[in-house]
């Protein structure tokens, strides 16, 4: 099947400007990774693409013909998504519509309400490696959409929401892609190259602010040391690139952990990297080993 994946091209340069920065998005290069060797699959990010966005799509996609296209997107990034669904919808009227990512998480219910819900044929809330790939099996026959854990799928018209299930064994998810399968490039830090790893997913705080709860649950759940060495070792080696942006909503809930893994990196003697993380100041201010190390 081939399967084209896209993230919006909107940007919000509150704390540095787009010109400073564009990082590949790693949801959709994650998801992409993850299904089955036999599918054709492209990861596009429309930052990338966001001056021209009509004409490159328009001629991506005719060149391409998926018969599926998976969308990511935030909420203040989901009215440029609703355009785009048209547009994909205009060019290829037979395409399977799939709506992921923060929206469709949080709004799964407001969305199928609401007259976009005619646009799209299905919504996956959370995380999608898994239920992605038990989607697409399911669209060539292999396995029953209400069996799907966390989709949102129609029956008579109407979206019915499976339920969410259990979140994933991040030991068992591949590298995403970063090669010739993501149509995009020109990442960049600050005239950088970069590219966009995790360590870990979740964050047990209980922030206001923050939507990373319903996506994940009050928990933090870590990726093994060695998975994340061969992560660094991808975008080292094979792409030879040198900054590294951890996406991690909280990096250093573990300390004791953040200090195996510095060892673990050191003890690898790359020259010239440099990594970038967000992390939780509070916990960083405790552990003064750990900011050294």
């Amino acid at each position: 099947m081939r399967i084209v994946l896209l993230s919006m091209p909107d940007v919000a340069p509150v704390i540095m400007h787009e010109s400073a920065f564009h990082m590949p998005s790693l949801g959709i290069a994650s998801i992409g990774a993850n299904l089955d060797d036999r599918h054709e699959v492209y990861v596009i990010d429309l930052i990338r693409k966001r001056r021209h966005t009509r004409r490159y799509l328009t001629r991506t996609l005719l060149k391409i013909k998926p018969q599926v296209v998976g969308f990511s997107t935030m909420t203040w990034q989901y009215a440029t998504c609703l355009k785009l669904i048209r547009l994909v919808r205009s060019l290829l009227p037979d395409v399977k519509i799939v709506l992921g990512g923060y929206h469709a998480t949080l709004m799964y219910q407001e969305i199928a309400d609401g007259p976009e819900a005619a646009q799209i044929d299905f919504m996956i809330r959370g995380e999608g490696e898994v239920a992605f790939q038990s989607l697409v099996s399911a669209l060539e026959g292999d396995g029953r959409l209400e069996k799907i854990n966390a989709l949102s799928h129609k029956k008579n018209g109407t979206f019915i929401h499976n339920p969410s299930g259990d979140l994933l064994d991040l030991s068992r998810l591949k590298l995403p892609i970063r090669d010739g399968r993501r149509l995009t490039g020109g990442y960049h830090i600050m005239n950088h190259h970069c590219e966009v790893m995790e360590t870990s997913r979740g964050c047990t705080r209980n922030c206001n602010f923050c939507s990373i709860r319903h996506m994940y649950g009050r928990a933090f759940r870590r990726f093994p040391i060695e998975r994340i060495l061969a992560d660094i070792d991808d975008i080292y080696y094979r792409r030879k690139v040198r900054w590294i942006f951890v996406s991690d909503d909280n990096m250093v809930m573990d300390p004791d952990r953040v200090i195996a893994l510095c060892d673990a990196i050191i003890a690898r003697r790359y020259r010239k990297l440099y990594f970038v993380v967000q992390a939780d100041c509070v916990t960083m201010a405790q552990n003064e080993t750990m900011v050294r190390k």
